[in-house]
């Protein structure tokens, strides 16, 4: 029984150690032939990489070689693009200074020729003058000689032939203009008479206007800081705006509780300060809001100027006038000359030539309707070529005004001669209220028509579409038009050319400076 259980173990034993022994010659095989597979496998990818890679390599140094030689062209051709531009230049060159050459060579001539004319009158001058001198001393010689002969031969010295010859002289001359004298004498007895109707005019002092003295900067209060930092905004932006909607020039300093408009156009600065207090009413701030109180006030405030104009019309007794007229008239109210408020200039104007008009027995409606329209030209557009005067009486000839006052009104200023009894009294009544004391004031005048000029002459330029003169005229900030001003050259070339215009027709004592402003702005809706 053991012999048997020992056997069979045994025979397990070999049969385990035998299947063991195939197996692990099965599991060796089976790894050499994996092996072959995957080496295989490495070698057609490493095969495949490879040729990839030399593809690739190959595209990229084609690719390489295209794009040097293109870059190689460019370079080519820019470089015979500078030369050429460098030739032309060169020839330009030349040809200019063959040219000032020869300018230099004519204008050396034509002076060497001046200077040897010059000489030679100058010689000839010396010759003359030698000549005169002996000339002057041979005649006074012959003139005392002959004097001592007169006085020989008429027994009389030369005070007592004198004296006869003017007794003798003048009654001759009597005898002959007895009768001119007359009537000169009754020429000028009618002459007297309206001499003294003028002194009488010029000495009445019925009428007497306030003398409006102009200002440049408008004081505003405002109360604490947190309005002063809603006003300025967040950088600034809000100051900004409302600079660039009302054309004028806030300051406000740290320590003060006031902002200062400063502007020498008195309709802009009524306008700002408006807005600034309807902002400050309302209570908010931003450059959307702005705009559109800047707007509304605009509106309202050409309508308180219509008002204003036919209040005047109302006050003078003058009727069936030209809406237009009426207008402008109204913006007389916020414009000065000399110191003086132009519609009160005019009112004092049209009293004085009814004054006149009262003494001189004429009509009074027409002389008031002349004085008040007188100068109407100085509330027109800059853009309307010719003086005020010429310009106002245009004007109103559009309007419907009469031939009699329309030629009244341009020759007010004497620069046309008077053809009717209204245009002297036109001219009269307005050198009486020139004449009179604190009505001019020359030098302010002149410096508000030194700004308009800044205005126009920016204004002239094609693409402006705006333009304000601020800092007393040391900047003037020109708004320009998005569609034609498209890019940072044109906008550098249009500021160049506003100054170099500004430095050459204006006689200018200072710097000036050109801030040209170009602004993109897209809106949309959402509803």
């Amino acid at each position: 029984m053991d012999m048997i259980f020992v056997g069979t173990l045994s025979v397990f034993i070999l049969g385990l150690f035998v299947g063991a022994l195939f197996f692990l010659l099965y599991s060796m095989l089976t790894a050499r032939k994996r092996e072959q597979s995957l080496k295989k496998e490495v070698n057609m990818i490493l095969n495949r990489a490879k040729s990839q890679s030399s593809k690739i390599e190959r595209l990229s140094k084609q690719n390489v070689k295209e794009w040097e030689e293109e870059q190689k062209k460019k370079l080519e051709k820019q470089i015979k693009l500078e030369k050429q531009e460098l030739k032309d230049q060169e020839y330009q060159l030349k040809k200019n200074q063959e040219k000032l050459q020869s300018e230099f060579q004519i204008k050396e001539t034509e002076l060497k020729r001046a200077e040897q004319e010059l000489k030679q009158e100058k010689e000839l001058l010396e010759i003359s003058q030698q000549q005169l001198e002996a000339l002057k001393l041979r005649t006074q010689n012959e003139k005392e000689q002959s004097e001592k002969t007169l006085e020989k031969i008429s027994m009389m010295t030369k005070e007592e032939a004198k004296k006869e010859l003017k007794e003798l002289f003048k009654q001759n001359v009597k005898k002959e203009i007895f009768k001119d004298l007359i009537k000169m004498e009754e020429d000028m007895k009618k002459e007297h008479e309206q001499k003294a109707k003028l002194l009488l005019a010029q000495a009445m002092t019925r009428y007497s206007a306030e003398v409006t003295a102009e200002r440049t900067v408008e004081t505003l209060p405002i109360s604490g800081s947190f309005t002063k930092g809603k006003i300025i905004g967040r950088e600034g932006r809000n100051i900004r705006a409302l600079e660039a909607s009302c054309g004028v020039d806030l300051i406000i300093g740290e320590g003060q509780e006031t902002i200062s408009i400063s502007c020498f156009d008195p309709v802009r600065r009524s306008i700002a300060k408006k807005v600034i207090e309807k902002l400050m009413e309302e209570g908010r701030v931003h450059p959307a809001f702005i705009e559109e109180v800047v707007e509304k006030i605009r509106k309202e405030f050409f309508s308180e100027m219509m008002e204003e104009g036919k209040k005047v019309c109302f006050d003078m007794g003058i009727h069936d006038i030209s809406p237009e007229i009426v207008k402008i008239l109204g913006s007389l109210k916020y414009r000065f000359i000399e110191g003086q408020n132009l519609l009160k200039y005019s009112t004092e104007v049209a009293y004085i030539a009814s004054l006149l008009a009262g003494e001189l027995e004429t009509n009074k409606k027409t002389a008031i309707r002349a004085g008040l329209l007188h100068s109407i030209g100085l509330g027109l557009p800059h853009f309307m070529a010719g003086s005020y005067s010429f310009v106002g009486s245009q004007f109103c000839q559009k309007q419907g005004e009469s031939v009699e006052i329309c030629q009244a009104i341009a020759c007010h200023d004497g620069k046309k001669p008077a053809q009717s009894l209204l245009d002297h009294t036109l001219q009269c009544a307005y050198n009486l209220s020139r004449s009179r004391a604190g009505a001019k004031r020359d030098l302010l005048d002149t410096y508000i028509n030194r700004l308009k000029d800044l205005e126009s002459l920016a204004n002239s330029f094609d693409g402006v579409k705006r333009s304000f003169a601020i800092q007393a005229g040391q900047e003037i900030r020109v708004f320009v038009d998005t569609f034609k001003v498209v890019n940072d050259k044109q906008m550098t070339m249009l500021s160049w050319d506003i100054a170099e215009k500004i430095k050459r027709e204006m006689n200018l004592n200072k710097e000036v400076k050109v801030s040209v402003i170009r602004e993109y702005r897209i809106v949309e809706h959402a509803r």
